[in-house]
């Protein structure tokens, strides 16, 4: 099976929870056509999940008539899942996370979103009106 190199695709989404799941199936297809690995490509969906999911809820408190774009880059057998919104900037980076979570139902998503890849963000400005939430692979950092 040939794979997808240097593919770009796009997808948006309104804030609302039931949403999440053609996030998750989008990513997954787009990952699966680049020839990421099984295990690989359920960290990208997991993540980028819990990353939009904090989006709808508390970045624009489920207000539906706001979107989410979320765009997979494709190349060399990498994806890369770039996030765009325009809610007030909130960098999951930035927060200290414990060595594990605390024993509560709520509260795992940032901390599970960055066990599985790396994040980084960069909030929107002046020139760029919206913030951008990337996440990759660990291993694929610095190829």
């Amino acid at each position: 099976m040939k794979h997808e190199e240097n593919k770009i695709e796009v997808l948006t989404i309104h804030a609302r929870l039931d949403e999440l799941s053609r996030c998750r199936e989008f990513v997954e297809q787009v990952c699966r056509m680049c020839g990421l690995a099984e295990k690989e490509l359920l960290g990208l969906v997991l993540a980028c999940d819990e990353m939009c999911a904090n989006i709808i809820e508390h970045g624009y408190r489920f207000d539906a008539t706001k979107v989410i774009q979320v765009f997979v880059h494709c190349n060399a057998g990498n994806c890369i899942v770039e996030i765009r919104d325009s809610a007030e900037p909130f960098d999951p980076t930035g927060i200290n996370l414990p060595p594990r979570p605390t024993i509560s139902k709520r509260g795992h998503g940032i901390y599970l979103a960055r066990r599985m890849a790396q994040i980084t963000y960069e909030p929107k400005t002046g020139t760029i009106p919206y913030n951008i939430t990337r996440i990759q692979l660990e291993n694929a950092c610095g190829r």
